[in-house]
C-alpha cells in the first residue's frame, strides 16, 4: 500500500467495519405463516365450489349439490348453499323456501336454491343476506318433465331470523352474480343474461326494513332497462362506487369481463360505458377471465386470464401484466384474489401458497395431504383464507404477515 495513503492497512482477516447488509433487503416483505384457525370435517362426500366470505367476513358460503339429486347433477344443478361460522366452523342451516330444482328429473325440494353455483352477497357487513339465482320448470301437465325453464331470483337472510326476503321474483339474470350497495337502502344486482351471456342485466333490490324488523318475503325488485354489452360470454362482475379518482361521489358501476378480451366500467344507472379496456388479444385459444377483484378504492381490477394475471388501473388507463410461469418456481394454479387486491391464492400439487398480486413474489406455502383443494376465498381485510377440498372438507386460516 502507498505511503501516502491517508487509510490504515488492512488485513485480510481483520473484522469488518461494518455489520455486512443483509441477504434480505428492507423492502422485501416478511414470509407468511398460516396459522389453521378452523377445520371443518367434510358434512359430506361432495366438493365445495363458490365459496365466498360474507362483507363482514362473519360467515364463509359454499355451493353443495343437493343430496337428494347429488349423483345427477347437470350442468345448471340443482345446487344448493352452505354456510359455516368463520369464527367457530358451527354450520348455520339454511331456511326454509321454496321452489322446484331442475336436474335430469324434476325434483320439488325446498329450500335455497341455485343453478351453476351463483350466488351473491348483500354488500352492507352487518348484514348476511343472499342472492340466488336459479331455473324454475314450468310443468306443462302433472307427468310433463319436458317443461320451460323460468328464471326466478329469491333472497335469503341466514342471520338470526333465517328467513327468506324475495320470493320467485322473474329476473331474467344467472350467475356470475354481483350486488353493489347506495345508502338509500336501494341496491343495484348485476347478473348475465338467461337468453344473451354477452349482456348484464341490472335490477333495483329495495330490501324493506332492518335485519332484525323485516318482514318474510319483504324486498323489492325492478328490473332497470340498463344492459352492459360485450361481444361474447360475460364470466366475471363486481360493482365499484364513488368516489374514485376517475368517478363521481355517489355513482355506482358495474365492471364485468368477458371472453372478447375486454374490461368494461359501466353506470349502473344510465348503462354509459365509463371505461373499456382491452386486456387480451382474442384468438383460437384465447383464454376466459377465470376471476377478477376490484379494490376497495376503485382504481385497481385485478383479473387472471389462464396463467396470466392483468392489473388494471382505471385511474390512469395503466395495464400491467405478468405470466405465472415466469413469476413462479412450481406449478400453481389461480384460486383467488383477496378483496382488497394485495394477494393471490394458488393450489399446487403438495398444498396451496399466497403471493403479492403486484409482483407474483411468493409470500408463503403450506403443505399438506388432504383431498384435493376446489375452492378458496379470502376474507374483506386479507387476513383469512378459506380453503375447501374435494371431499367437502373446508378450512379457515389466519394469515400472520409479520
Amino acid at each position: 500500500m502507498s505511503n501516502n495513503d491517508s487509510s490504515p492497512g488492512r488485513r485480510w482477516d481483520d473484522p469488518p467495519d461494518a455489520e455486512p447488509p443483509s441477504s434480505l433487503s428492507e423492502s422485501e416483505p416478511p414470509p407468511m405463516v398460516f396459522l389453521q384457525a378452523v377445520s371443518i370435517p367434510p358434512t359430506s362426500s361432495s366438493e365445495i365450489t363458490h365459496l365466498t366470505f360474507s362483507p363482514g367476513g362473519t360467515h364463509v358460503s359454499g355451493a353443495v349439490p343437493k343430496t337428494k339429486t347429488m349423483d345427477t347433477l347437470t350442468d345448471l344443478g340443482p345446487y344448493t348453499l352452505a354456510t359455516w361460522s368463520a369464527a367457530t366452523g358451527r354450520r348455520v342451516h339454511n331456511p326454509p323456501g321454496g321452489g322446484q330444482n331442475i336436474s335430469s328429473s324434476v325434483s320439488h325440494s325446498g329450500g335455497v336454491t341455485l343453478n351453476e353455483g351463483g350466488f351473491a352477497f348483500h354488500p352492507d357487513p352487518t348484514e348476511v343476506v343472499v342472492a340466488c339465482p336459479f331455473l324454475r320448470p314450468r310443468p306443462i301437465s302433472t307427468y310433463d318433465y319436458r317443461a320451460p325453464l323460468m328464471p326466478r331470483l329469491e333472497a335469503y337472510d341466514l342471520g338470526p331470523r333465517a328467513q327468506r326476503v324475495l320470493k320467485w321474483v322473474p329476473c331474467p339474470m344467472r350467475a356470475p352474480l354481483a350486488w353493489g350497495g347506495a345508502s338509500d337502502g336501494t341496491t343495484w344486482l348485476a347478473g348475465v343474461s338467461v337468453r344473451d351471456s354477452s349482456r348484464v342485466v341490472i335490477a333495483r333490490l329495495t330490501m324493506v326494513g332492518s335485519s332484525e324488523r323485516r318482514n318474510k318475503d319483504s324486498a323489492t325488485v325492478q328490473v332497470a332497462p340498463v344492459m352492459a354489452r360485450h361481444d361474447d360470454e360475460v364470466t366475471q362482475l363486481a360493482f365499484v362506487r364513488g368516489p374514485a379518482d376517475w368517478m363521481a361521489a355517489g355513482m355506482t358501476a358495474v365492471v364485468s369481463a368477458a371472453r372478447d378480451g375486454y374490461v368494461r366500467v359501466t353506470c349502473a344507472d344510465t348503462g354509459t360505458t365509463l371505461k373499456r379496456i382491452e386486456v387480451v388479444r382474442v384468438g383460437p385459444r384465447a383464454p376466459a377471465p377465470r376471476m377478477m377483484q376490484v379494490s376497495p378504492d376503485g382504481n385497481l381490477v385485478v383479473t387472471v386470464w389462464g396463467r396470466e394475471v392483468v392489473l388494471c388501473y382505471l385511474d390512469s388507463g395503466r395495464v400491467d401484466r405478468y405470466h405465472l410461469d415466469t413469476v413462479r418456481a412450481r406449478d400453481g394454479w389461480p384460486l383467488c384474489v383477496s378483496p382488497d387486491c394485495r394477494y393471490l391464492a394458488c393450489f399446487t400439487e403438495h398444498g396451496f401458497d399466497v403471493s403479492d398480486v403486484a409482483t407474483g413474489k411468493l409470500r408463503g406455502e403450506f403443505s399438506w395431504d388432504r383431498p384435493p383443494i376446489t375452492s378458496g376465498a379470502f376474507n374483506h381485510d386479507g387476513t383469512q383464507l378459506a380453503i375447501s377440498n374435494y371431499k367437502g372438507g373446508l378450512d379457515i386460516f389466519q394469515l400472520i404477515t409479520s
